[in-house]
């Protein structure tokens, strides 16, 4: 893991997510966490023995500072799973394979490593040490013209700007006796620079200092002993100009040797450089902001990944983009914003068939990194992304309309016209229903049906994909349902009188079939309802029933449905007033005062009140007022507060006339008062009784 890389990615913070691909694609593309793994350098991939193989790195390329002891290779197998952990401790910088032999620089003991790669998963695994110089501490390694050349630190006390790189003699006669010192010069390297042979082996040896703001580089032809230079050691495009290579990240030779593609911190680009011309590239893949990986594989295609720190505001997330060796583009895999692609942490399949990418996530709670590794199948193939979307309910008879698009992951719109192949299928039938639709010039596209029955319909919308193109589907449920009906029931006004006929109506709107509809009635606090009338509409949608009503009471319409409209209840409150009546004693005589008849009282008199109230409220209160009339206007008097009602619900009073003013208007009511726990009928007065007091 180099610390200019995990600056960038560091504010990645999140949780880990899988990489998107389109639904039902062909590929089966995983992400695997390999919890072994405590820093990131380097990766090989050794397809015909079946592993991966994994640098940790001892975190920067300054050895002269940076602690030696701690890295190792952690080895899975192509799935990512965990096999075993080689030279532990031993400060493992850079690997390379060369047929059955892994080489690793193991910079805490001094040497490179050659590990018998039939042998890795035994207990104590084969491996040969060649030794450098006294002091010396490797870096990176790279296998070429039949020698491993090697980036290091000259010792003892290597110091900024005199690194080298030499090689080692595999036909020397004994490892001790293998490495040859600064073979590949001259060069003036401030600390060891990476290292990448031609694939093919034409000899070819590309040099890229890393970790550095000007990315010096040179290329050597190892066919002559010493290697002799094919460009000289310079800025790798230019000094400090718009193509200057900055904090190189990872480096690989093209298949032939006559050119080589870094990924670079700066510019926003994976450029190509001309063995012989370190100046101008060839050409450059244009991808996004922080490129920190590039791969070849043996025809040529290259992966080129970046990860950008300024995700999700700027709109590049970290992303690998193939390219086809002629530069078209064939694919871009997005990652989540959380994950970042490690520095250096690309690597393809001997075949091609399999791109690798270690993914890094920094916990800014703990300040430690997790790794997981991505394996990408079919990368070369250009993923389809299908969507397809809708109401998720609809009426019977009425037409169904989605919309779906097909996007490619290059960004380039697929032709108009590309077929779309729509199957609708219906939940608990086997029967299904094919049809095609097309895309349009943007690859919208549209689907119209029209379900046939009541239930839950898939749509699965499907793309076949071509040779370079991946299929994909995508579907979406909709659930087909019966007309809302329109129903009322209407009782004209809401308040009642005691034992009042109430006209109750019920109207139907437009239905299929059934133009029946049930009237019922329940009272308040009932757990029942009783029907009170079934029958037919008349023309204009109507069912009327007249009901006497003693109680608050809840009439019901219900409509049953039919084939295509769905049932329906509504329901209407009527609230019904108890009746309260009142009547007077102890009176001698009446007298009628314009329209009002007054019953007539001796100030010696005792005045009896009586009510009553239906229906039966026992236990319940009934208030008596008394109001005077004077200065033109009744006024209250006295009020009896609450006096329970009788088991035949029935409540008197008295009241002493001593005191009463001689010839002015009184009157008196009784008022019932509702309990709370009574729902069955609202309160209500009695009507007024007129008296007046004489001597």
């Amino acid at each position: 893991m180099r610390s200019t890389g995990t600056l960038l990615t560091s504010a990645l913070a999140a949780t880990l997510g899988l990489i998107a691909l389109p639904t039902g694609s062909a590929q089966a593309d995983s992400t695997i966490p390999i919890s072994q793994l405590t820093g990131f350098h380097q990766m090989v991939v050794d397809s015909a023995d079946g592993y991966i193989l994994l640098s940790e790195g001892t975190g920067s390329s300054n050895l002269i500072t940076s602690p030696l002891g701690g890295s190792a290779i952690i080895v899975t197998n192509l799935a990512g799973e965990y096999i075993t952990t080689l030279d532990a401790g031993d400060g493992v910088e850079g690997i390379a394979l060369d047929g059955g032999t892994l080489y690793a620089a193991l910079a805490a003991k001094g040497a490179v490593a050659a590990i018998d790669i039939a042998t890795i998963s035994k207990a104590s695994p084969t491996q040969t040490l060649y030794p450098l110089g006294t002091g010396d501490v490797p870096y990176s390694v790279a296998v070429q013209s039949g020698k491993v050349w090697v980036s290091y630190v000259p010792g003892p006390g290597g110091r900024a700007g005199n690194s080298a790189i030499g090689d080692i003699n595999l036909a020397a006669a004994s490892p001790a006796s293998a490495f040859e010192p600064d073979t590949a010069a001259p060069a003036n390297w401030y600390s060891p620079p990476d290292l990448a042979a031609d694939p093919d082996n034409n000899g070819v040896l590309v040099a890229v200092l890393p970790q550095i703001s000007l990315a010096t580089a040179a290329t050597f032809s190892t066919t002559t002993d010493p290697a002799t230079p094919l460009a000289a050691q310079a800025p790798l495009g230019g000094t400090y100009t718009p193509l200057t290579c900055e904090f190189e990240n990872q480096l690989a030779a093209i298949p032939g040797g006559s050119q080589f593609i870094t990924a670079c911190v700066s510019p926003h680009s994976q450029q190509v450089f001309s063995t012989t011309n370190l100046m101008t590239p060839v050409r450059s893949y244009v991808t996004g902001n922080a490129p920190t990986a590039v791969a070849v594989s043996t025809n040529g295609t290259v992966a080129a990944g970046i990860t950008n720190s300024a995700y999700p505001t700027n709109s590049s997330p970290p992303s690998v983009y193939v390219y086809r060796p002629d530069d078209t583009l064939l694919n871009i895999i997005r990652f989540g914003n959380s994950q970042a692609i490690a520095d250096g942490g690309l690597a393809w399949s001997a075949d091609g068939s399999q791109l690798f990418a270690v993914l890094e996530y920094f916990d800014v709670n703990t300040g430690t990194f997790t790794f997981s590794l991505q394996v990408i199948d079919q990368p070369t193939l250009t993923r389809s992304i299908l969507s397809l979307s809708g109401p998720s309910t609809a009426d019977i008879t009425k037409s169904v309309a989605l919309t779906g698009n097909l996007a490619l992951s290059t960004g380039v719109a697929p032709p108009a016209g590309t077929p779309i192949t729509v199957t609708r299928s219906l939940a608990g039938s086997t029967a299904t229903k094919n049809f095609t639709v097309a895309t349009a010039a943007n690859g919208g596209f549209t689907v119209q049906d029209t379900p046939p029955t009541l239930g839950k319909y898939t749509y699965t919308v499907s793309y076949s994909g071509s040779t370079t193109i991946a299929p994909a589907t995508a579907s979406h449920t909709v659930s087909v349902t019966r007309i809302p009906t329109s129903l009322r029931v209407t009782t004209g006004s809401t308040t009642f009188t005691y034992e009042a006929t109430i006209h109750v109506t019920a109207h139907l709107g437009t239905t299929y079939t059934n133009r029946t509809v049930s009237i019922y009635a329940q009272r308040f606090g009932s757990r029942s309802r009783a029907l009170v009338k079934t029958g037919r509409v008349n023309s204009g949608g109507n069912l009327t029933v007249s009901y006497a009503a003693p109680r608050s009471t809840t009439f019901s319409a219900v409509f049953s449905g039919d084939a295509r409209y769905a049932p329906k209840t509504v329901t209407r409150a009527a609230y019904i007033r108890a009746k309260v009546s009142e009547s007077l004693s102890g009176y001698y005589g009446s007298r009628r005062i314009g329209r009002i008849s007054y019953l007539l009282f001796h100030r010696s008199d005792l005045l009896h009140a009586h009510a009553a109230v239906a229906p039966n409220k026992r236990g319940q209160c009934v208030e008596f007022e008394v109001q005077e009339f004077y200065q033109g206007a009744w006024n209250a008097n006295v009020t009896t507060g609450c006096i329970n009602l009788s088991s035949s619900s029935q409540a008197s009073a008295v009241f002493g006339l001593a005191q009463a003013d001689i010839g002015f208007p009184y009157r008196i009511r009784a008022d019932y008062i509702r309990s709370s726990k009574d729902t069955s009928n609202l309160s209500n007065d009695s009507a007024w009784q007129y008296l007046m007091v004489e001597t």
